[in-house]
């Protein structure tokens, strides 16, 4: 019995000597079984992620000899397009994208998709079908560098039939594209899934396009003439000339970002005249400020806009891009042009499509030197001064205006929506509203 005894005492420190490997060999095993189930949840995740942002490339019969595809006939009394987007922010172009896609995509309804807390997306996913929603030639829009909360991705993830545009008036579109994202419009170069719009042409018609419009209390020109908006840039009497050459000053720079080579060039600016700056940057620290005056403009990031006015008060106005950028080019030139001064510029070498090269000065930062003369001789030549607003504003009047700025059928025909609507691939789809057994437009 004493034997017995001391035999199972034996076996029982055996098993507390094993039991505590044993434990952790068991919990290893459930937490890889755990880790496997997560990897192919999120391989799940991303195979749909993929799926979903990818532009639906769809097959048609082809019943025409010309060998286009027969456009899909989508009953409007049936189905309503639709363009979802999940931002309430107008910020990063998305203001400009909403008022250029409501032009370029009448036929379409704008929905958000924002699940705020005591909102079911099981009901949204349900309502939608029922409303005609949810189809393949829908849009699900965001700008880029942002995104939707979690709900709302999930949707777009499992639900959403459409295709997802990123737009943006910054020039990230190539890291979206490289990330595997499928469409961007913005200042990206031009492929079979991206379209180049600068932020420039977004802001034209957004911003001062109505406010010229207003104005001139028309939108609808006759005789193949452009409305009174596009006529300012187009036509070299209708450019803007500020106030009376006299009564203006020497140049302004208004800047907030205060780039190297731009704080370089006020400061060589400020040898030919009293330079203003309106902004915090005020060229390099050094111990002769000579020529550079602060300028109140009451301008700031609020309103931005307002500088066109302020710039009604400068023959020049120093106007550069943080870089040289293909194709990026901003607000900052167009301004310039509307203020009525002579902008001083450097970026995109695509400014040069769009507007006239004599109509302003391109500041090469790496030899200036040729920029420079050409400024102190216009600074000391009145006449030659105004010769340069003698020209027009853009580089080849209708022929620009059609190209770069026809956001609508008044305007150039309508050609820049078309390609717009093209690259969206909408020529697949004919909306038509079906009213008996016959189609109607």
């Amino acid at each position: 019995m004493p034997v017995k005894l001391i035999k199972d005492k034996k076996l029982a420190n055996n098993f507390k000597v094993l039991r505590q490997p044993l434990l952790f060999w068991l919990f290893g095993l459930v937490a890889y079984s755990i880790v496997a189930l997560v990897l192919q949840s999120l391989t799940t995740i991303s195979s749909k992620q993929f799926n979903a942002n990818s532009i639906e490339y769809i097959q048609f019969k082809d019943d025409d000899d010309d060998g286009n595809p027969t456009p899909t006939l989508v009953n409007l009394k049936e189905k309503r397009p639709t363009i979802f987007y999940c931002t309430t922010n107008d910020q990063n172009g998305f203001g400009e994208t909403k008022a250029i896609f409501k032009s370029v995509l009448p036929d379409y309804d704008w929905v958000p998709v924002m699940f705020n807390k005591g909102w079911e997306p099981s009901k949204f996913r349900d309502q939608m079908p029922r409303e005609g929603r949810n189809n393949k030639w829908d849009f699900f829009v965001m700008p880029l560098m942002e995104s939707c909360n979690g709900m709302v991705l999930k949707w777009v993830l499992d639900d959403f039939q459409g295709n997802i545009v990123y737009t943006s008036g910054e020039n990230w579109g190539e890291r979206i594209v490289k990330m595997d994202h499928k469409f961007v419009i913005g200042p990206v170069a031009e492929s079979d899934r991206t379209m180049t719009l600068t932020y420039m042409q977004m802001v034209w018609y957004h911003k001062f396009r109505p406010r010229y419009l207003v104005e001139n209390q028309s939108d609808n020109a006759k005789d193949g003439a452009l409305p009174a908006p596009e006529a300012l840039l187009a036509e070299p009497t209708k450019r803007p000339r500020g106030k009376p050459y006299s009564e203006k000053e020497f140049l302004i720079y208004a800047a907030s970002n205060c780039v190297g080579f731009r704080e370089q060039a006020f400061l060589d600016l400020s040898s030919i005249g009293n330079a203003h700056y309106g902004g915090k940057c005020k060229g390099p620290n050094t111990k002769d400020w000579t020529n550079r005056t602060k300028a109140k403009n009451g301008v700031s990031l609020r309103n931005w806009w307002e500088n066109v006015n302020f710039y009604s008060n400068y023959r020049f106005c120093l106007v550069m891009e943080h870089g040289r950028e293909e194709p990026y080019l901003t607000e900052k030139i167009l301004m310039a042009f509307l203020g009525g001064c002579v902008p001083v510029y450097y970026g995109s070498k695509k400014v040069l499509d769009i507007f006239h090269p004599s109509a302003f000065v391109y500041y090469d930062v790496e030899n200036p030197s040729q920029a420079l003369d050409r400024i102190r001789t216009l600074e000391t030549n009145p006449k030659a001064y105004e010769e340069i607003l003698n020209f027009p504003i853009l580089s080849n009047g209708k022929q620009t205006v059609a190209e770069y700025f026809s956001f609508s059928d008044n305007i150039g025909g309508g050609k820049l929506k078309e390609r717009i609507r093209k690259k969206l691939r909408l020529d697949l789809y004919d909306f038509v509203k079906q009213t008996s057994t016959n189609q109607t437009r």
